[in-house]
């Protein structure tokens, strides 16, 4: 590669990353309203599928209770 060529890719990376840096400061700016409107719709759509993926791991409460009685009473005896 010749220092002409590898010095136009630099200089065309230089003008991409400008341009791309310009347009997503645009992009922010003018639809921050809309962004931020929709915000909490995601964490209230967090707070179901929170409960779903991990309370299931959770058992059968009365079972774990008849155990720990259980356990109980055996320690009491002689």
């Amino acid at each position: 590669m010749d220092k002409k060529s590898q010095a136009e890719n630099t200089q065309n990376r230089w003008i991409f990353w400008a341009i791309t840096t310009t347009t997503s400061a645009f992009l922010l700016t003018e639809h921050a309203t809309r962004v931020q409107g929709v915000l909490p719709y995601p964490l209230l759509a967090a707070c179901p599928l929170r409960y779903l993926f991990m309370a299931h791991n959770h058992g059968d409460h009365q079972q774990r209770q008849e155990q720990n009685s259980y356990s109980a009473s055996e320690e009491n005896q002689p």
